[in-house]
């Protein structure tokens, strides 16, 4: 999910929070002093400006990077599930204590192999498909977990090109767009090549993930209405053609890789 330039202060680079405390705490120290207000005005702007100064460390230094964390979707590779400018929350604490599941949408630091123009790593957000162990394969428009076909109901359209069979290797994760024909995901990702070899399939470390999709508490894109309300809860089931919930139970002896060949791939 990359970052379009904006002229708001999105406080989404680290010296804009410190700048903002940094104003709060002087403003905080000249107020007392300030002989044009009387005391009561005094007491009730340095008291306003103390309880901005407790929310904002409490929201960046504790909620923001351990629990949750608002971001705007940029761009139309997760139609027609999130639309361009939609606001969710994103839950970044769920997944100290689970791994995530197929049919999760997730947030995740975009590995070099996805976003190789980039200076720097950017946010993106897709649908996990498989897991480690899984095998993945796209046939005749059609998206076959483990050799079952899928039920997805949330696809713009069907995927036009075949692909796979791949086996996910293990500590990694597949993800696809919901717009399957207009998406940067692990379909597009093979055969990246790095300094000192190939690292083939590349898929998504698990630790470049970042959280949970949970929610859509802004649509910019469209107005509420009964068949669109907002905020709502993202669809996170998978589920197999005949109804059946695509299990979260993984088969671990997956591709293996070694160490060199990991070590060569990290961004």
């Amino acid at each position: 999910m990359p970052q379009h330039p904006s002229m708001t202060l999105a406080l989404d680079d680290p010296w804009e929070v410190v700048a903002l405390i940094g104003l709060g705490v002087f403003l905080r120290l000249i107020l007392p002093r300030v002989g044009l207000l009387s005391g009561t005005v005094r007491g009730t702007i340095v008291e306003f400006v103390d309880s901005g100064l407790i929310a904002l460390l409490l929201v960046f230094c504790i909620v923001r990077p351990f629990v949750i964390q608002a971001f705007y979707i940029p761009s139309e590779s997760m139609l027609p599930t999130l639309k361009i400018n939609d606001r969710i929350l994103v839950n970044k604490f769920i997944y100290r204590f689970r791994d995530p599941r197929p049919g999760e949408i997730i947030v995740f630091k975009a590995p070099r192999w996805a976003d190789p123009d980039a200076p720097s790593a950017r946010d993106f957000i897709k649908r996990c498909i498989a897991g480690p162990g899984d095998t993945i394969e796209v046939r005749d428009g059609v998206v076959y977990l483990n050799d079952r076909p899928l039920d997805e109901p949330y696809e713009l359209e069907r995927p036009r090109e075949d692909w796979g069979p791949r086996r996910v290797p293990p500590g990694q994760y597949y993800v696809f767009g919901d717009n399957r024909n207009n998406s940067n995901d692990s379909r597009k990702w093979e055969d990246y090549g790095t300094a000192g070899g190939a690292y083939p399939r590349p898929g998504l470390p698990r630790e470049r993930i970042l959280g949970k999709a949970m929610v859509v508490f802004f649509a910019r894109s469209a107005p509420w209405s009964k068949s669109n309300p907002w905020p709502r809860l993202l669809r996170s089931a998978l589920s197999y053609a005949d109804g059946s919930e695509a299990s979260a139970e993984h088969d671990t002896k997956g591709e293996v890789l070694a160490i060199g060949e990991q070590a060569r791939a990290a961004p």
